[in-house]
């Protein structure tokens, strides 16, 4: 019984790494604005 719970276990673990390296691979990353924050000197410390 136990060594059937291990290789579940293992086999779920092998599909959800694949699963996360497939989803990895095919999405790319997202496209967000970048600002860029300019401190003014004007402002008092």
């Amino acid at each position: 019984m136990g060594w059937k719970l291990l290789i579940s276990f293992v086999v779920v673990l092998v599909l959800v790494a694949g699963g996360l390296a497939w989803y990895g691979s095919v999405a790319g990353p997202g496209r967000h604005t970048v600002e860029q924050v300019i401190p003014d000197n004007k402002l008092p410390k």
